[in-house]
């Protein structure tokens, strides 16, 4: 990991954690900024949590 990946990671993290307990519009926010900045890891730990529900698809 270089060091662009780890403050990408340092700066993400804070932001998802700070809103942690998010609303949907929020959560859906936080996924759309994990995804556009390639950290689709972080989404996994960070927004796809077991305490999370997401409502399906329609």
């Amino acid at each position: 990991m270089n060091k662009h990946d780890e403050l990408d990671l340092a700066i993400l993290s804070v932001l998802l954690k700070s809103h942690s307990g998010a609303d949907k519009c929020q959560r859906d926010q936080q996924l759309k900024l994990a995804l556009m900045w390639n950290r689709v890891d972080i989404a996994r730990e960070e927004i796809f949590r077991e305490d999370v529900l997401w409502e399906q698809g329609r």
